[in-house]
């Protein structure tokens, strides 16, 4: 999935910031895939904390269907819910702890679930400005 911004930057005739002419730059953006950056175990859950602050419903049904069908192959009966405690990361959230084998089966498998699902950070704004002269400096 790409992502286009423009990017519109005034030069003057000598290269600097300042007057003259208008010049727009396109930067692609490639989102980067979603990924699980570490996997904790709270009391009788598992939680796998990803690089994603947002996930749509339609994403979010079909990780839980994909989930529920790798759950019923090893033989978990327990289900997947999602959490948003407001740190950096959406968690999906393992109502068990599995075995260890299992554990990196379903761990192994979970991330090529997520992997094609965009990872949607928190916005960051961008803003480039010339360099502010002081009073009595000469100009650029």
């Amino acid at each position: 999935m790409w992502s286009v911004f423009y990017l519109r930057a005034v030069e003057s005739s000598a290269g600097r910031w300042g007057g003259g002419k208008d010049r727009n730059y396109r930067v692609r953006q490639v989102d980067a895939a979603m990924k699980i950056v570490r996997r904790e175990e709270i009391w009788i859950h598992t939680h796998f904390v990803t690089d994603c602050t947002y996930l749509p419903d339609h994403e979010a049904r079909r990780v839980r269907h994909r989930t529920a069908r790798l759950l019923d192959q090893v033989g978990i009966v327990f289900g997947i819910h999602f959490d948003d405690r407001g740190d950096r990361g959406l968690r999906i959230v393992l109502e068990c702890i599995p075995l260890p084998e299992t554990m990196r089966k379903i761990e192994t498998e979970l991330a090529k679930i997520v992997e094609p699902i965009p990872s949607r950070q928190s916005k960051t704004d961008v803003r480039i400005e010339p360099p502010r002269r002081s009073a009595g400096s000469p100009p650029l």
